[in-house]
């Protein structure tokens, strides 16, 4: 995993051509990046709503620090993202994307009704999936982090730059230069085969940790429920009413049995810690920094 210091090195948030041409292939196979799926960026929830933490964010004008041991600090800013929305960035980043050499990023072209279709929902509810993007172009997020001589640097990005839509029935998705430059400076994974899975699962929390288990190689990689929930920051993200639900739902042996044969994660010790084992081709894309 990058370290705080991988990031970037540099103040500047631009790729030059040659960096974004030689990235090209990897941007093209990424499904997400290491951090965003190490970190609580995508909070565990499928609604926001009528969260504490969505009441807790417009206290504290539209901001929320998310604790990470990777870096100084991460903040969410404008919009908060959840599970769902994830959900939305997976099916998109695996469509087919046309690069862009002047603005160094890319673009998606999909229909709504095949966005809607992978995600499980009705195919005519245009509507909900029209909201749902414009809120991830709503979000910013702002990491600090300190390099190798440590120095401060702070990086800020966000998602989606544009969405032009034609009829309710397609969508240019124009993503943001600076979600380029993020993927191609840091460590992508390419867990394309598990998605489909991945969004067939109801609940948020599951979701979550599944996300964060394939960053790991998955050779009978291990943490505890404890560590996790602390790793990501949990409890102070989810109720404790709702962390116990959520937890004996992780322990169902309804839910082992699909964690087992979608993705290889199992309960081991007591229950008491989770153990993946790469069952389908996923693999961890470093970044070409030198061309």
């Amino acid at each position: 995993m990058k370290s705080d210091t991988d990031i970037d090195n540099k103040s500047d948030n631009t790729l030059s051509l040659d960096l974004f041409y030689s990235n090209v292939e990897n941007l093209d196979r990424a499904c997400s990046t290491v951090i965003e799926n190490s970190t609580a960026i995508f909070l565990p929830h499928k609604r926001l709503d009528k969260s504490s933490v969505q009441k807790k964010f417009y206290e504290q004008n539209q901001i929320l620090e998310i604790k990470s041991d990777l870096f100084s600090k991460i903040e969410i800013r404008g919009r908060l993202l959840c599970q769902t929305h994830k959900d939305i960035l997976e099916v998109l980043l695996t469509s087919p994307k046309t690069y862009n050499e002047e603005r160094k990023t890319f673009s998606v072209k999909i229909t709504a009704y095949s966005i809607l279709k992978r995600l499980g929902k009705a195919t005519t509810n245009k509507k909900w999936l029209s909201q749902k993007l414009a809120e991830i172009a709503e979000c910013r997020i702002k990491i600090e982090f300190k390099n190798n001589s440590k120095e401060s640097y702070s990086f800020n990005f966000g998602f989606i730059e544009t969405i032009i839509q034609r009829d309710a029935k397609e969508y240019l998705i124009r993503f943001l230069p600076t979600y380029s430059h993020f993927m191609a400076k840091n460590e992508m994974i390419d867990y394309s085969n598990y998605v489909e899975n991945i969004l067939q699962i109801k609940n948020p929390f599951i979701s979550s940790i599944v996300r964060y288990m394939l960053t790991h190689k998955g050779n009978n990689s291990q943490i505890s429920i404890d560590n996790l929930i602390k790793k990501l920051n949990f409890k102070n993200l989810i109720s404790k009413e709702q962390l116990k639900d959520n937890i004996t739902e992780l322990k169902r042996e309804k839910t082992q049995q699909m964690l087992e044969e979608k993705f290889g994660i199992i309960l081991t010790n007591k229950k008491q810690t989770i153990t993946y084992n790469s069952t389908s081709f996923k693999q961890i894309i470093q970044p070409k920094l030198d061309i």
